[in-house]
């Protein structure tokens, strides 16, 4: 009863508390929405000055999500006006605000952006997030700035920083570069693993969580990180995405417990935002309740008379801890979140979610299901590509284009400077890495616009295009065959695009598909992992649907379709041109296996398209690239009895 009637005493106390900080706070946010800050020297004394930066209102909003106060949501959704306001082009935030007199000292980085989205919400939109995505160095990690580089080949990505090509932005580059401790090349933990928590698990890339992972493992958080010199920040960015579901972050609990339980034995902890942010971490691990007791009351007992915490730094100037910026409101909104709610009988209550699904039944029997299909405009037609692995969406290109198209491919041959032979080829194959970048630039102008008729941009990116090209030749089949894949199949959806520029029928080598086929395939391939048909020619043909096509005739394929043509028995060459498309908000992936390859494996590589490209040609990665994932092998040669199966329960499924 003695227990029962403590506990009972500090669910009180907390409450009063969380109360008594909720009225603070709601008196020290200002009528535009933001939330104070203050920046000072820390070497020689200590100056704070008010200062305005648009991180320290996004953390303080977040901190409040699943506060159920009234005074809180009022603060959130002020705060959320305030920060789109902030937001500039393209979806992009900046670490000073709009008004302050170094807004433009900086340029737009990673984490102001990931936190700030974090904050405003489903009202930012996503397009931020393919710019987030591209904004990563050689290892996969995200750069802290956002800024133009040659390796970043994203059209998109480049248009969205076109502003910081001017010469005045330059100039303020070359003023924080040479009187800061930032670097264009800063790549900092907490940054990627904010920018994580917003991408969430299904966008998150396996290599930036795989990177912060190992440095909570090896206990260099602080060493890896510029500018938050406090690994329960980071901690907080990893519970959070824990809890939504990235696997590799919920592995990561014992350990991040264990340290946490450890500062608070020894008053480990600089700051009252240290730990707030502790304590919910502790919550959303699930940890001990009696760990939790301890830092609840400690906590309780460092609030001031009017409500609030202490002025704790949350941000430095660089790893000499020279300068900082600090908020008495970022701290009392982080101890709120970490108190309210709390049940001394049901601490940490919150279950995690695996972040995984059980991969297709193997069986030959068993159809991978429906699924949903990202990208593509209509509705209908998303469903027919889904359900069949194509559709045929008629002729998009005038005369003239389709002639254009002609011609892009003869200039293409002309620099080639080579006899194209009479053997089928694509040109993503061909050596000439400037032809290859010709063919794809001349092509994108022609159809670009026209496939962005039928895909939505910030969904659906169109990689590249190539041509396929069937000389006359009676020996140029290529046999039934998968595209490559180009991602994760078992968790999302690529294509490809079929245009011929020259009407295709029986006699010149024109595309024939197996229906639905996309659904009982080889999920894992690539050129150095094939999946081959030679058991099953006769029934793939008997199977398929012929194609007589028109030129400028657009044709989409899940890029898992079994699909062929036969030989080009005409008098000239037969002509395609042929886009790959993903989607745009994760990367690419690389399948490769050699003899160095462990036996019945398949190594798995995530990449951009310009590297996809080059390791096509190329063959094993360089060792300093190690694969993300060693995954079983699928069986290379499709059987009479699994081809079969499909075909019969992709019938049944149909209908």
């Amino acid at each position: 009863m003695r227990a029962e009637s403590e506990a009972s005493s500090m669910n009180e106390q907390i409450e009063a508390s969380v109360e008594l900080a909720a009225a603070w706070l709601a008196t020290e946010q200002k009528a535009s929405g933001e939330f104070p800050s203050f920046s000072s020297p820390l070497i020689a004394a200590q100056d704070w000055q008010p200062d305005s930066v648009n991180f320290v209102t996004a953390l303080t909003s977040l901190a409040l999500e699943g506060v159920d106060l009234p005074q809180t949501k009022a603060m959130r959704e002020l705060s959320t006006a305030y920060l789109t306001g902030q937001r500039e082009g393209a979806g992009l935030w900046r670490y000073w605000a709009k008004a302050a007199e170094l807004h433009d000292y900086t340029p737009p980085d990673a984490d102001d952006t990931a936190c700030c989205s974090l904050a405003v919400g489903s009202s930012a939109g996503t397009a931020n997030q393919k710019l987030l995505l591209a904004n990563r160095d050689p290892l996969g990690r995200f750069y802290t700035w956002m800024l133009p580089r040659s390796e970043i080949r994203s059209l998109s990505y480049r248009w969205a920083l076109r502003s910081e090509r001017s010469g005045a932005a330059q100039a303020r580059r070359v003023e924080l570069w040479e009187n800061s401790e930032a670097s264009p090349s800063d790549v900092d933990v907490t940054v990627n693993a904010n920018v994580i928590r917003y991408l969430g698990p299904q966008l998150a890339p396996v290599a930036a969580v795989e990177w912060v992972a190992s440095v909570v493992e090896a206990g260099t958080e602080i060493e890896e990180d510029h500018w938050y010199r406090s690994r329960t920040s980071l901690y907080r960015s990893i519970a959070i995405s824990a809890r939504d579901g990235i696997e590799r972050f919920a592995g990561l609990r014992n350990l991040v417990i264990s340290r946490i339980v450890k500062d608070a034995a020894s008053g480990g902890f600089r700051s009252d935002l240290e730990l707030a942010d502790a304590l919910r971490v502790l919550r959303l691990f699930d940890a001990d309740p009696e760990d939790c007791v301890v830092l609840a009351k400690m906590l309780l007992q460092r609030q001031r008379p009017e409500g609030c915490w202490e002025r704790s730094i949350c941000y430095y100037g660089g790893p000499q801890e020279s300068f900082g910026w600090a908020s008495e409101a970022l701290s009392t909104a982080t101890a709120i979140g970490a108190l309210h709610g709390i049940d001394l009988g049901e601490f940490g209550a919150t279950p995690f979610s695996s972040g995984t699904e059980d991969l297709p039944d193997s069986a030959p029997v068993t159809l991978a299901p429906l699924r949903k299909i990202v990208g593509i405009k209509d509705p209908e037609v998303a469903h027919a590509l889904a359900r069949d692995g194509f559709v045929r969406l008629g002729v998009i290109l005038t005369a003239e284009e389709v002639a254009r198209g002609q011609e892009i491919f003869a200039e293409a041959v002309r620099r080639m400077n080579r006899p194209i032979g009479d053997a089928w080829f694509h040109t993503i194959l061909i050596p000439e890495d400037d032809v290859r970048a010709f063919i794809t630039e001349e092509l994108e102008v022609l159809l670009a616009p026209k496939i962005a008729e039928v895909i939505d941009p910030e969904q659906l990116e169109l990689m590249r295009l190539d041509f396929s090209v069937k000389p006359p030749s009676t020996n140029n089949e290529p046999g039934p065959h998968q595209d490559y894949a180009l991602v994760d199949e078992r968790e999302a959806t690529s294509f490809y695009a079929w245009i011929p520029l020259v009407d295709m029928n029986e006699f010149n080598g024109t595309l024939h598909v197996v229906p639905g086929s996309h659904r009982y395939t080889n999920m894992i391939r690539s050129f150095h992992v094939p999946s081959t048909f030679d058991e099953v020619l006769d029934s793939v043909r008997a199977a398929a649907l012929r194609f007589d096509c028109l030129a400028g005739e657009l044709i989409l394929m899940v890029s898992g379709v079994i699909h062929f043509s036969p030989p080009n028995s005409s008098d000239e060459v037969r002509l395609a041109a042929h886009g790959m498309l993903a989607p745009s908000k994760i990367p690419l992936k690389f399948y490769f296996a050699d003899e160095q390859t462990p036996e019945g494996k398949v190594e798995a590589y995530e990449a951009d398209i310009d590297s996809y490209v080059n390791q096509l040609h190329q063959g094993r990665p360089h060792p300093d690239v190690q694969p993300i994932q060693i995954l079983e092998r699928p069986p290379q040669s499709m059987t009479p009895e699994r081809f079969l199966a499909g075909l019969r329960a992709t019938t049944d499924a149909q209908g």
